[in-house]
């Protein structure tokens, strides 16, 4: 005998706390094995957005997004090379900016680090929301990578 077990909300054993929510819904993601930037201007990490429909209006969204990336002192010298990246959402076919980071690293010697967002999504009109994460570099004549990087978003019952 089979059995199907279907819910659109979940609620803890002990009820719903008071100002929070309920348990995980769905949750979805992206990874990237690697992206290459020598402009200062936005480019999306993630050739397609993240999506992720909602069960109710009334939940909430937990973005968390990672970005490891190197920047490589290729020019001799000392290399002022930044990096600024941003978690967004896609609104009405524009990027809304929902987290920053930025790294500004000053020398000869390549150099490895992280860009970490993370974000709690509410307040919705509509079911679908879209994300991305975009990188750029804004400083210094050098290539930044990111390689690796990956997006994970997750559904609470509100």
């Amino acid at each position: 005998m089979a059995s199907e077990l279907r819910v659109d909300r979940i609620i803890p054993v002990n009820g719903v706390p008071t100002g929070g929510g309920g348990g995980v819904i769905q949750m979805v993601h992206l990874f990237d094995d690697s992206m290459t930037t020598t402009t200062s201007s936005y480019t999306d990490i993630f050739t397609a957005d993240l999506s992720i429909t909602l069960k109710s209006l009334s939940n909430k969204i937990y973005i968390v997004a990672t970005i490891p990336y190197v920047q490589n002192s290729n020019s001799g010298g000392s290399a002022d090379l930044s990096t600024i990246s941003q978690l967004v959402r896609t609104t009405s076919g524009s990027d809304v900016q929902l987290t920053f980071a930025r790294t500004r690293h000053n020398s000869a010697a390549d150099f490895h680090n992280n860009h970490h967002h993370s974000f709690v999504d509410s307040g919705f009109s509509s079911l679908t929301q879209t994300y991305n994460l975009q990188f750029a570099r804004t400083g210094g004549n050098d290539t930044a990578y990111a390689n690796d990087s990956q997006i994970v978003a997750m559904e609470f019952s509100g």
